[in-house]
């Protein structure tokens, strides 16, 4: 009798599975559970300063630094009895709306659902984003993603904004995309354009160190 009490103590407890991430996601654009409104797009988006504050440099600054603080203290000052919801939005005119929700998702799931099926073009305007939020992990899974959509068509445009906003592992990636299809009739009128209209990017190509850029300089028709 006491053996049977002793094994049935030993069963495995039934653990359910976490509820976190979707329990978090929930609270993205959630108007009722919201403490600060964004206006992006002249479309109203629900966030939690807590939640953004600690997930990013940037957030932190404007919504508890204390210039912002302050701003935010006198609308609230001056709302008096009027809800969170009903006050004055942040506007942000940086992004796009369907971008700064995506910036939200990772705020509070540390991922995008989906990531690997976004296009390049959103990815891009994502990893600039990421770029103004400090937000370094964002930024690393937007060049993964990015590097998997590249092709003969969009490889001088995903270079040039791997350069413009420092995506250096994207960048090398591109890099080595071109050289191996250098010959590529669109590669090289891409390049033709670009270094035409990029004065930044054909100073990067054409300094003596990086023969490689040299190289695709002179095969695009420019000389050095």
């Amino acid at each position: 009798m006491l053996n049977d009490f002793y094994r049935f103590q030993l069963q495995p407890t039934f653990i359910p599975p976490s509820a976190l991430l979707s329990d978090l996601r929930s609270l993205i654009n959630n108007a009722e559970l919201s403490d600060v409104t964004f206006l992006v797009e002249c479309k109203e988006v629900h966030a939690n300063r807590s939640v953004l504050a600690v997930r990013s440099e940037y957030f932190n600054a404007l919504l508890v630094g204390s210039t912002m603080k302050e701003s935010i203290q006198i609308q609230e000052d001056a709302a008096g009895g009027v809800s969170v919801q009903e006050r004055r939005p942040i506007e942000i005119k940086e992004v796009s709306h369907p971008v700064f929700m995506k910036v939200l998702e990772f705020l509070y799931t540390d991922s995008i659902q989906s990531i690997e099926g976004i296009s390049s073009d959103l990815g891009i305007q994502i990893l600039i984003s990421s770029e103004l939020f400090m937000l370094d992990r964002l930024k690393a899974l937007c060049e993964d993603t990015i590097r998997r959509d590249i092709n003969v068509d969009n490889v001088v445009e995903i270079l040039l904004a791997s350069y413009r906003h420092g995506a250096a592992g994207l960048k090398d990636i591109a890099l080595e995309f071109i050289i191996k299809h250098l010959r590529d009739p669109v590669i090289t009128e891409g390049l033709s354009v670009r270094i035409g209209i990029d004065v930044i990017f054909t100073l990067d190509f054409v300094k003596p160190r990086v023969l490689i850029s040299i190289h695709i300089i002179a095969s695009a028709g420019f000389e050095v």
